[in-house]
């Protein structure tokens, strides 16, 4: 027995058409799985449970291809065989095997409220925003996806403009509740002297007394409790739910349209990349009042790699940049200062007084771009506020001196409102002449000032007088400090993947043995980069990879380094006066990702001294312990390899 299909006829005095839905978000400069994954990312994150912290959100990705007897099931116990339209879905469903892509999020709200759309209720309505209406009301709080056409990029995505929803929620009365129900948004349609709006429902035959016509009119419920449960079981759609990620919701495109021959693991490991050059803010620092957001994506079951933003040689630079402007306190005023080789400064504005934004800027390599995932997006800012994902890469910036760089402009979230009506309904930009009056908060109405026009053209004017000297506050007691990054870390972990591309070789003792300074030990180049970073109590872990780069003409090299520390004058490598001074946990042999893992739980090897490096370990990570209290670095030096040496662990 399969599900009730209810199809919405058009009125007498209006007809809707549901391909509005799909329409609305109109011609995006992204492109089409670009699109697909910000919409439903930014739905998700907005659904996100703020009640508690330490919980966190999974958002997946996950391509299936149903087998035989699922497929059937769908066929005959889900949508049944007995309807004319849509046809697509028909013809979908008449397939051996029928793919879904099934998106979800847990350790969010779901979509709570009423499921008709006809009641009226004062708390939230997620499920009749998200399953019956279209557009979004005006009165909700703005947040990230300000328009509510965003769910239009589901039905978009599939050949049969259909989906499975089942969210695991509460009702308008608190209690806990499971639901699913399925979506189809078409094109309209005549049949038998009457017009359709191309909305289509399937779930359960429920009637409802409507006052104002005299009427009972019936439609489609969702499936409820366990009922919704089994049928999500059956699909696969409730794989992420789990005790203390409990609610949330699962949008199942029937039969995606990923493109003719176009190989579905392909499709899928575009929407990773596309996670990673949209959603890098999140998978870099976690706020202690956020969510972590955890990222999943699988085709037929097998994992996809998320590229690790920290990892790639463009988009590490943007990271970089992001986090600097961390250091920058909330009174400070508008001008350049320079934190660990990116200068940084607040976007201010005058009237009202007010704090925008912070805005970062890196110089960077001619060659930063080659092999990144972002392309070559040298010379542009990325663009960001509350949501913390990226919101456009702006190009149109240049550097007097013609320097290649990159920035990042985090606005405030005191104008996040003003920035979101900014945007058009794909959210891939800020246009300040779209608004007026009412989009803007009291303080920017009363000044007549907007908030938006003011930032952007600051961000112009500054990067205009970016890198001269008389405009630049040069305070190196952050560019080497690791206490500095303590505290503005809070104890938490991050990466922070190209603060040091290339430190000059030092040592606190004379070199002997071959020993060699600079950048060309055995025809090698030595660089040192810390990676990370973990503080527990008044202690520091900090995890530095240390690479080698260039052909080993003298073959392999041996690598030391000694513990510095930083002070407000010179660097003090005699650490015999300290009472706790730093100290080396030893080597292991890995890259940015193993340091991340050993600052976490550090458990290198007992060998402190020298380390190999040859072409087959072209890095090693090595860990350093030290009191938060010290401003610590290290001085690499580099020689030819004994060849009794030993290797690390």
């Amino acid at each position: 027995m399969s599900l009730y299909h209810y199809r919405e006829a058009a009125s007498p005095q209006s007809l809707s058409h549901a391909n509005v839905v799909s329409q609305a978000l109109g011609r995006p400069s992204l492109g089409r799985w670009d699109l697909f994954i910000r919409e439903a990312l930014q739905n998700s994150w907005d659904a996100r449970d703020a009640a508690r912290t330490d919980d966190g959100v999974t958002f997946a990705v996950e391509y299936d291809e149903l087998d035989g007897p699922t497929t059937e099931y769908l066929r005959e116990d889900i949508f049944g065989t007995g309807f004319s339209r849509p046809r697509g879905l028909r013809e979908a469903l008449d397939a051996p095997r029928v793919p879904l892509l099934v998106v979800s999020d847990t350790g969010t709200h779901g979509l709570r409220g009423p499921t008709n759309a006809a009641v009226a209720h004062d708390g939230p309505n997620d499920f009749s925003s998200f399953v019956r209406e279209v557009g979004r009301d005006s009165a909700k709080e703005v947040k990230g996806g300000a328009y509510g056409f965003g769910k239009g990029v589901f039905y978009s995505a599939s050949r049969t403009h259909t989906v499975l929803i089942y969210t695991r929620t509460t009702n308008e009365h608190g209690a806990r509740e499971h639901r699913l129900i399925g979506v189809t948004y078409d094109e309209k349609f005549d049949e038998n002297n009457r017009r359709y709006t191309g909305k289509h429902w399937w779930g359960v035959e429920t009637e409802f007394r409507d006052p104002d016509l005299d009427a009972t009119i019936k439609y489609a419920e969702p499936l409820r409790d366990r009922e919704a449960d089994t049928v999500a079981a059956r699909l696969g759609m409730d794989r992420h739910f789990t005790a203390d990620r409990a609610t949330g919701t699962t949008v199942a495109v029937v039969a995606p349209d990923l493109g003719d021959g176009v190989e579905p693991r392909k499709t899928l490991e575009a929407m990773a990349r596309s996670l990673t050059v949209w959603a890098w803010p999140h998978m870099v620092h976690t706020p202690d009042d956020e969510d972590p957001l955890t990222f999943v994506v699988t085709c037929c079951g097998e994992p996809v790699d998320v590229p690790d933003p920290r990892r790639d040689p463009l988009l590490r630079e943007y990271v970089t940049a992001y986090l600097a402007t961390r250091a920058l306190s909330p009174d400070a005023p508008e001008g350049w200062s320079l934190h660990r080789g990116t200068d940084i400064t607040t976007v201010r504005s005058h009237r009202p007084s007010r704090r925008i934004g912070l805005l970062g800027v890196r110089e960077i390599g001619e060659a930063a771009a080659a092999g990144s995932i972002l392309g070559d997006r040298t010379g542009s800012l990325a663009l960001m506020r509350a949501p913390r994902m990226i919101v456009d890469y702006q190009r149109g910036y240049s550097d007097p001196q013609g320097r290649a760089f990159v920035g990042v402009f985090a606005a405030d979230n005191s104008v996040d409102r003003e920035f979101a009506k900014s945007e058009p309904t794909a959210h891939d930009g800020w246009n300040y002449e779209r608004m007026d009056d009412s989009d803007l908060g009291e303080a920017w109405r009363s000044t007549r000032a907007n908030p938006v026009r003011i930032a952007l053209n600051h961000i112009r004017e500054l990067l205009r007088t970016w890198g001269q000297d008389e405009n630049v506050t040069r305070e190196t007691r952050f560019d080497s400090a690791s206490r500095q990054i303590a505290a503005d870390l809070g104890g938490a972990l991050m990466g922070v993947g190209g603060t040091s591309t290339s430190q000059p070789l030092r040592s606190s003792r004379p070199s002997s043995g071959g020993g060699t300074r600079g950048n060309n030990a055995a025809g090698v180049r030595i660089s040192l980069e810390l990676a990370g970073l973990a503080a527990s109590g008044n202690r520091v872990t900090a995890s530095f990879v240390v690479s080698a780069d260039g052909p080993f003409r003298r073959g392999p090299v041996e690598v030391s380094v000694e513990p510095y520390v930083a002070t407000e004058g010179p660097v003090v490598t005699d650490l015999s006066s300290f009472t706790d001074p730093p100290q080396l946990l030893g080597w292991v042999y890995g890259d940015a990702s193993t340091a991340q893992d050993v600052s976490r739980s550090p458990s290198p090897s007992a060998e402190t001294g020298p380390v190999i490096l040859d072409p087959e370990h072209r890095s090693a990570v090595v860990t350093v312990v030290h009191p938060a209290d010290l401003a610590v670095g290290l001085n690499p030096e580099a020689r030819p390899v004994a060849p009794t040496h030993r290797e690390p662990a």
